[in-house]
């Protein structure tokens, strides 16, 4: 999909990078930290009673 939009819209940087193709990666590489964050403290019982309460 973002590939599809860079296409469309021609939306390539100085560096020969799309724009939409490297907002996703972003987008995929940090929800991915905060959720995995969160995961890893599930075991604390303070946040598992936030997260389930």
């Amino acid at each position: 999909m973002p590939d599809a939009i860079d296409s469309r819209l021609g939306t390539v940087d100085a560096w020969g990078m799309y724009f939409f193709f490297t907002a996703a990666m972003l987008f995929i590489n940090i929800h991915h930290y905060f959720i995995d964050n969160v995961v890893w403290r599930f075991k604390d019982p303070q946040v598992r009673a936030y997260l389930l309460g």
